[in-house]
This record gives C-alpha cells, sequence and structure tokens, in this order.
C-alpha cells in the first residue's frame, strides 16, 4: 500500500495563523483535515464567528484530536480519519 501524501498548509484566521493538512486517504479520497482547537475558533455557540470562519470551515473535510494531527505519521493520519468517518 502506498503511503498517503500530505501536505502541511497554513489559514490565517483572527491575527493567528493554523494549519490544515491535505492528505490522501484509502477510502476518502484528497481531503483536508485540521484540528478540533482549530474547529473551536470557527464555531462557538453552534454557529460560525463569522462569514469568513464558515468559509474555512467548508474547506475542512474533517476534524481530528490536536495531539493526533500534529503527531501522527501521514499513514496512520489517513487510516484514522478514515475510520473516524467511517
Amino acid at each position: 500500500m502506498a503511503i498517503p501524501k500530505i501536505v502541511f498548509q497554513s489559514v490565517k484566521f483572527d491575527k493567528k495563523i493554523y494549519y490544515t493538512r491535505y492528505i490522501t486517504t484509502p477510502k476518502n479520497g484528497d481531503v483536508t483535515v485540521s484540528y478540533q482547537s482549530f474547529e473551536d475558533v470557527l464555531i462557538a455557540n453552534d454557529s460560525y464567528v463569522s462569514e469568513k470562519a464558515q468559509a474555512i470551515d467548508d474547506d475542512i473535510f474533517y476534524y481530528v484530536d490536536d495531539n493526533a494531527f500534529f503527531s501522527m505519521n501521514d499513514k496512520d493520519l489517513a487510516i484514522l480519519v478514515d475510520k473516524e468517518v467511517a
């Protein structure tokens, strides 16, 4: 099995830099994922904090635990996303 490709991207929101990862997963194909604390910045009280926040969120397929996002290798992150989304 080929190791999924990973591309890190940065997103500037509310004067801070956050990160996303563009991954290719076996089941879901090419997706953008990010981490839970970034989602918490974009959405408060079950509502987007701004239109820009919604636009950013619309481009993110799934949010994972912060630790998993920053510590998992490429292959394991892709497997985690497929498992959690299934």
